[in-house]
C-alpha cells in the first residue's frame, strides 16, 4: 500500500512540474520582453497624448496610429520626438500643440518618404447650421 501511494505521489509531482515548467502549456505565450515592449509603447502613447494635450477622439486615434507605426518600424521614433520638441520650443504657449505637431510630423515624414495616417481637420469646424 505504501508503494502504491508513493507511485501516485510521484506521478502527481511529475504532472504538476510539467505544467508549471511550461511543457504542457497550450496556446500563445508572451515573453517578458514582449510585455515590456507593449508597456513601453502604451506609456509612450500616454505621454504623447498628455504632452500634445489631445482632447478629441480623432486626435487620440492619430497618436495611437503614429505610435503603432513607430512600433512596426515604419517611421523612426526620432522624427516623432523631434516633431514634439519643435512644437515645445517654437510654440511653448499654445493651448493646442497637437495641431502643430501633426503638421510638423507630416513635413518630416515627407522628407524621408514615410506615410503618416490621414487626419481630418473638419472636426475643428463649427457647425453653424446646427446652431441655428
Amino acid at each position: 500500500m505504501k508503494l502504491h501511494f508513493s507511485i501516485f505521489m510521484l506521478t502527481a509531482l511529475l504532472m504538476t512540474s510539467t505544467v508549471t515548467c511550461g511543457l504542457a502549456q497550450t496556446g500563445p505565450t508572451t515573453t517578458a520582453s514582449e510585455k515590456a515592449t507593449t508597456l513601453r509603447f502604451e506609456d509612450y502613447e500616454n505621454r504623447l497624448n498628455a504632452m500634445l494635450k489631445t482632447r478629441r477622439d480623432e486626435e487620440k486615434k492619430f497618436v495611437a496610429d503614429v505610435v503603432q507605426l513607430v512600433r512596426d518600424g515604419d517611421i523612426p521614433e526620432k522624427i516623432v520626438e523631434t516633431s514634439y520638441k519643435w512644437v515645445a520650443n517654437k510654440r511653448p504657449d499654445t493651448n493646442y500643440p497637437f495641431i502643430f505637431f501633426e503638421r510638423v510630423l507630416r513635413i518630416q515624414a515627407k522628407l524621408i518618404d514615410a506615410e503618416i495616417p490621414a487626419f481630418d481637420y473638419s472636426i475643428y469646424r463649427i457647425q453653424t447650421a446646427a446652431k441655428r
